[in-house]
């Protein structure tokens, strides 16, 4: 079993606004490797343009010795994307209305990123050290047969998580970061 931090029991687990992102805590901390370190919400506090500072928030960042960082964006519900048709991405709720959200594929990548320069920017010696840092999308609930137009060239379905993937979070890891 993962160390996932913090450590939520399932009240505190059923008590998140996201169920697909308890569904993914859940996942990470019974199927993923023992090796494995995983930060649920893990907020980011970067310097910006200026003296501003951004401030974003990770869903989950995966930290593996042997296989460097992943970052996952989580969403939850249905997910509806066409790129046929428009650029935007829909989330669809319990009772089937639809809710443009953002492009989850450039928030875990953006993200990714400033993790990785967040790690080197504090940690001196990693400065000059390559290590891998990947990033995907985890759909709870969706399966593999509903991704339809979401699955392309820069969005491969090895680096997405669907429901039948949550029993065995493993299997799916070890091919999003072969």
């Amino acid at each position: 079993m993962a160390k996932v931090f913090p450590i939520l029991d399932e009240f505190a687990l059923s008590q998140l606004n996201s169920e697909a992102e308890a569904k993914f805590y859940r996942a990470c901390r019974d199927t993923l490797d023992d090796n494995i370190l995983v930060f649920h919400s893990l907020s980011l506090i970067m310097p910006a343009a200026g003296r501003q500072t951004a401030v974003g928030e990770c869903d989950f960042v995966v930290f593996d010795p042997g296989g460097g960082i992943l970052v996952v964006e989580v969403k939850g519900g249905g997910v509806r994307y066409d790129p046929a048709i428009s650029d935007e991405w829909y989330s669809i709720d319990r009772e089937k209305y639809e809710h443009v959200i953002k492009d989850p594929f450039g928030q875990s990548e953006k993200y990714r990123h400033r993790v990785f320069s967040f790690i080197k920017q504090k940690i001196a010696h990693l400065n000059d050290v390559y290590f891998p840092a990947g990033h995907c999308v985890a759909f709870p609930d969706l399966s593999q047969k509903q991704l339809g137009g979401i699955v392309a060239h820069n969005r491969p379905q090895e680096i997405i998580a669907c429901s039948e993937d949550l029993n065995d979070l493993q299997a799916w890891y070890s091919k999003a970061t072969a």
